[in-house]
């Protein structure tokens, strides 16, 4: 009574549908989740890291412009690139795929 990869195929000489190559718009969808998961982490060990150095036991922290100076290179600096980022990325690194089957509404009323 066990399961053979066969039962899961349309014929018995075509790869199951699990075996088939992922759509496009699905790669791209995930190649820009894992750029962002990956700008995500590298901005929260920037921040963890250099708050937890700077900030704890140093003493008096130097002032800059009425904060802190860790708190300029330990979440702005972080935050201002993310943003930089972001704004790249949206211009030139996502992509605008055609979805097959999806239907298309103009906004003029034709």
């Amino acid at each position: 009574m066990g399961l053979d990869a066969n039962e899961f195929a349309d014929a018995p000489d075509e790869r199951p549908r699990w075996q088939t190559d992922p759509d496009p718009v699905w790669v791209h969808a995930r190649r820009e989740a894992w750029a962002v998961l990956a700008l995500w982490t590298a901005g929260l060990a920037w921040t963890i890291g250099c708050c937890a150095v700077a900030a704890y036991g140093q003493g008096k922290p130097a002032i800059v412009a009425g904060l802190p100076a860790w708190v300029w290179s330990g979440v702005l600096l972080p935050w201002g690139a993310a943003a930089a980022f972001t704004v790249y990325f949206c211009i030139r690194g996502i992509r605008d795929d055609p979805l097959d089957g999806a239907e298309t509404t103009r906004r003029d009323g034709g």
